[in-house]
């Protein structure tokens, strides 16, 4: 008789019967399993059942790990737009500080020319009975005063063009707060996806092990049966694997 070694080899490659399922079973069982799948074709069916079920199942397990793998890199994907949304978010943060500041010096230029104007006003009051002596004078004040109108109309250009300016920036930072709200959302909805997935694979695992167990004690109790009872033994064993 063949060793055991060689028995699990022919019913590897025969059966597809793999040899961490035949180890526990001795020499002379598998001996009597081999004889007894090439003698009787429902024990050969069932045989096949078993394995067509055991790849089926293998199929579904690399089908879960690959989805709890992408959903990994989907959860990786959106916490890097996150950080990178989160800088973006600083910088325009930053931006609006440098904007203010910049609005707080233009309106203290505008007030020390208000003040200014107002002083050159005083002037000309205390001035007005050399009036005659002062009118060359006058007149270049006066311009002076048309350049400063002018300058303080650009000023209020510069002014209503920096507040459109941040309230687009407070819009703008308004909808960033929505977006890192949703990713967080998303990404919340991944780690629950990938909590699934790991127990799902877990009950996946357990019933290929309760399979692989039930069929190499079923089968080793039947070669201890006559051959009436090992009929009645594999319908309900057959009967078992239909549920």
């Amino acid at each position: 008789m063949a060793s055991k070694q060689e028995l699990q080899t022919k019913l590897k490659e025969e059966y597809q019967i793999n040899k961490n399922i035949s180890q526990s079973l001795s020499e002379q069982e598998c001996y009597r399993l081999l004889q007894l799948l090439q003698d009787q074709p429902s024990v050969l069916h069932l045989t096949e059942s078993f394995i067509e079920k055991n790849d089926e199942l293998a199929q579904n397990n690399r089908k879960y790990g690959q989805q709890r793998s992408l959903a990994i890199q989907n959860r990786d994907r959106a916490v890097q737009l996150l950080e990178s949304l989160q800088a973006e978010n600083r910088q325009l943060e930053q931006s609006i500080d440098q904007t203010r500041r910049e609005n707080q010096r233009l309106e203290d230029d505008k007030r020390q020319l208000a003040e200014q104007n107002r002083d050159l006003q005083r002037g000309n009051q205390g001035l007005e009975k050399y009036k005659q002596q002062l009118a060359k004078q006058k007149r270049d004040l006066q311009r002076g005063n048309q350049g400063l109108e002018e300058y303080k109309r650009q000023l209020a250009e510069q002014k209503r063009d920096l507040q459109r300016e941040v309230s687009e920036l407070t819009e703008s930072n308004h909808h960033l707060r929505s977006t890192v709200s949703n990713l967080s959302s998303k990404n919340q909805e991944l780690t629950t996806a990938n909590a699934g997935l790991k127990q799902d694979n877990k009950e996946l695992k357990n019933l290929v092990d309760q399979i692989r167990l039930r069929l190499a004690q079923d089968t080793k109790m039947l070669l201890q049966y006559e051959d009436s009872e090992i009929r009645k033994a594999m319908i309900r064993l057959f009967r078992w694997t239909l549920g």
